[in-house]
């Protein structure tokens, strides 16, 4: 039986998140404790009595330029191993498409997990439409770049508005068909990434605004994302990131064709996967982006 999940499946639904997902206990506690996760988001397959699979369907919006079109993320999309290969999951996923389509969304976006997720999924109609570009920091790539005229924010949860995040973010990617979160999702989004030991940066200024989230690897840097409101800010902010970690590479998750160095880089395509209601043309001509996921 498919149904809404309720507060009193969230022990179940812990279980089986912790059965099916390599993460570590903090993130878990995270997802649930802070309601990241709400039951009427989750939708669970049950078999006597016992939840054995589950996915949540998060709101947001494939955003370009002025438009804006309704979309839903399938996120934590589990199943039990010894239920899998009976159309459960094919099962959920419809029904979970059939209510989007009934309140409007127009279409259903996610990250495959893999290759073998990735043929499951087009095998029921999404298309690997989003891609991003890896770049890797080169000596003199961001050479001559000013220093911040004003102090910049690093970590401070006090002090980083994600209001603030949330208009940079929009403003940077406004050319770019994106998949576009609200600031209290962007807000969940940070959350996330301190859980797996990421940090932000946040930068406003005379040069404009920028922000980046990333980690380090042992000396190794990588940047999930770095915007800003103009390339110049971007550099300031990665500039002085550099300076205050010093690592011994940088890698940084970007836009195709736009944002920071945007001739630069190598191309991944296939990140993440969407399905329109509407149409089966698919995305992957308008190079469309999508980031800051839970994944």
């Amino acid at each position: 039986m498919i149904r809404k999940a309720t507060y009193a499946d969230i022990p179940q639904m812990r279980y089986l998140w912790e059965q099916c997902f390599d993460d570590p206990l903090n993130f878990v506690d995270f997802i649930y404790d802070n309601h990241i996760i709400l039951p009427e988001q989750t939708y669970v397959i049950e078999d006597n009595l016992r939840i054995v699979s589950m996915a949540t369907a998060l709101d947001c919006h494939f955003s370009f330029r002025d438009n804006r079109i309704p979309a839903v993320y399938l996120f934590g999309i589990a199943i039990l191993p010894e239920y899998e290969s009976r159309g459960f999951m094919s099962n959920l996923i419809a029904r979970i498409e059939m209510d989007a389509r009934a309140r409007g969304v127009q279409m259903a976006v996610l990250l495959p997990g893999g290759k073998i997720f990735q043929n499951f999924y087009t095998k029921r109609g999404y298309h690997s439409d989003f891609g991003v570009r890896i770049l890797q920091l080169r000596s003199g790539m961001i050479g001559d770049t000013p220093e911040p005229d004003t102090a910049v924010i690093f970590n401070d949860q006090d002090k980083i508005d994600m209001e603030e995040v949330y208009a940079i973010r929009e403003a940077a990617l406004y050319e770019v068909p994106h998949l576009e979160w609200e600031a209290d999702m962007l807000l969940n989004v940070y959350f996330d990434a301190i859980a797996y030991g990421e940090s932000m940066a946040l930068y406003k200024g005379t040069y404009g605004a920028s922000y980046a989230l990333y980690g380090m690897q042992g000396r190794s840097m990588y940047i999930r994302e770095i915007l800003g409101t103009n390339e110049e800010s971007t550099r300031v902010l990665l500039a002085e990131i550099v300076n205050q970690f010093d690592p011994r590479s940088v890698k940084m998750r970007l836009p195709i064709g736009a944002g920071l160095l945007p001739f630069e880089g190598i191309k991944k395509n296939g990140y993440g996967m969407s399905k329109s209601f509407s149409t089966d043309r698919p995305l992957s001509d308008l190079a469309p982006y999508m980031n800051l996921m839970f994944d």
